[in-house]
């Protein structure tokens, strides 16, 4: 079975639209435009040698906060899923972790509003 990142995903945004419910609900357009990204993901994950997905939820700031973990990076324009998720996130940032491996941090904006 392949690996869909989205499916992770939906998972925790399921536990947050619980908790957020009645202030927030989610916008189905930032929620297409997330599942867009986590098909770059998959294709990331699928082209380079990553141990680990997460995906958490800011309670703070509503931000998806989605880390990889793993050995090496490699980045080449025949491969632009990366870049494209570089540009798309609020932020990223690359950490050591382990010695031995990369943890690559990415925050994508909110995906709730207010209700009326």
């Amino acid at each position: 079975m392949k690996f869909s990142s989205f499916h992770v995903v939906e998972m925790v945004l399921e536990d947050a639209n619980e908790r957020f419910a009645p202030l927030f609900e989610p916008v189905p357009e930032r929620v297409d435009f997330l599942k867009q990204y986590c098909e770059a993901f998959d294709v990331l994950i699928d082209e380079q040698d990553v141990d680990s997905f997460n995906v958490e939820i800011d309670e703070i700031n509503m931000t998806v906060n989605i880390d990889l973990v793993m050995m090496t990076v490699e980045c080449s324009r025949t491969q632009p899923q990366l870049g494209q998720l570089i540009q798309r996130a609020m932020s990223f940032r690359v950490q050591a972790e382990d010695g031995d491996h990369l943890k690559l941090s990415f925050v994508y904006p909110s995906l709730w509003e207010k209700t009326a």
